[in-house]
């Protein structure tokens, strides 16, 4: 009885949307290895208007893409909305080992404040000449596959992870398609984290 409620969440507030599974809600659609969020998110756009809501789970997910709303919620009162979706076993946003990604009040402010530097001009000058680098060697890669097909997927992939390992790990001497970290992250996010069981 609870989750056929639980279902009727959005419908019963006269919210649109997709219709949901008793137990995962819109996991399956939304949490697909092989079909990106967004492009699901972007056809029920399409299909159900600007503003519409979906459960993940049992988490109800209100899904706004008017600009005048976006713009009342991230500039006009972007004090108000400062936190991000609350994941599944997290515990409270306020603890101190909270990164910034999860915390909110005055928790968040006080983080974003000690961060703000990280984000200057100075700083992102200094990060430029190593995102450059990774920049042209990608590129070289991908000139040497003149005119034949690529997956594209895979070198941003690599771009990606080039740069995360040389400026928040340190590893300055990274080759790319030999990057270990890779192969890692692409076991990581893929299964168990595609099963709805895992994400509720």
């Amino acid at each position: 009885r609870y989750y056929s409620s639980r279902n009727r969440y959005w419908s019963d507030k006269g919210v649109p949307g997709p219709t949901p599974e008793l137990l995962f809600g819109n996991l399956r659609a939304v949490w697909s290895y092989d079909r990106p969020r967004s492009l699901v998110l972007k056809e029920w756009t399409t299909e159900f208007g600007k503003v519409y809501g979906y459960l993940a789970g049992q988490q109800p997910i209100w899904v706004i893409s008017h600009v005048s709303i976006l713009n009342e919620i991230f500039v006009k009162r972007f004090d108000k909305f400062n936190a991000t979706a609350k994941i599944g076993l997290q515990g409270s946003r306020n603890d101190e080992n909270v990164h910034m990604g999860q915390a909110s009040g005055a928790h968040w402010k006080r983080l974003r404040t000690l961060s703000t530097d990280a984000f200057s001009a100075k700083s992102i000058r200094y990060v430029f000449p190593t995102i450059k680098q990774s920049a042209k060697t990608i590129v070289g890669y991908i000139e040497k596959q003149e005119g034949t097909e690529i997956d594209a997927q895979g070198y941003f992939r690599e771009y990606t992870m080039d740069i995360i390992s040389k400026l928040t790990l340190g590893r300055k001497h990274n080759r790319m398609f030999d990057n270990e970290l890779v192969g890692w992250c692409s076991k990581f996010f893929s299964s168990p984290l595609s099963s709805p069981v895992f994400v509720m």
